[in-house]
């Protein structure tokens, strides 16, 4: 049906890390790079469902640890429990959490106000980038600051002969 690219994932991924992992570890975080676009498009859409500011108040201030710190707080409370722990990621995942937060803020502040499409716009735009990168491990900040030749991209594995 699809072939994955596993070295295309793993570059991914490893766009994402502060350091360069081996192609193999890189492998093993598929899963583990998932929790914190999943958690945060499972704590969106529940706040747009319920037709709640605060639950996307809640998910906006819980993406903004990840702006701040090596981690996100999903990713943290993952790593209580995983084998495979996720390491400490890298700017532009934290450039992504940053981001997210405001957009969520906005979001929730546009429910708060009774402008709902504005929510639901703001807050759709957000789940649509989540999905992207639990789905396919693409980093949009990465891809951004990659366009912009800020950030080279890393390879974990070697060319293909």
């Amino acid at each position: 049906m699809f072939k994955i690219n596993q070295k295309a994932i793993s570059n991914r991924i490893n766009e994402q890390l502060k350091d360069n992992q081996d192609s193999e570890q890189v492998l093993k975080l598929q899963k583990a790079m998932k929790v914190t676009p999943i958690t945060c498009m499972v704590l969106t859409l529940t706040g747009l469902l319920l037709n709640s500011p605060l639950i996307l108040l809640i998910a906006a201030s819980s993406t903004l640890v990840g702006a701040f710190s090596n981690n996100s707080l999903y990713d943290r409370i993952y790593n209580i429990w995983a084998k495979d722990k996720v390491p400490p990621l890298g700017a532009a995942r934290s450039i992504g959490c940053g981001f997210g937060a405001v957009v969520l803020s906005f979001s929730a502040y546009s429910m708060y106000n009774g402008d709902a499409l504005m929510a639901y716009l703001s807050a759709g735009f957000m789940i649509v980038l989540a999905g992207l990168a639990a789905v396919t491990q693409i980093c949009f900040v990465s891809k951004v600051l990659l366009l912009l030749g800020i950030k080279r991209a890393n390879s974990c594995c070697e060319p293909d002969k």
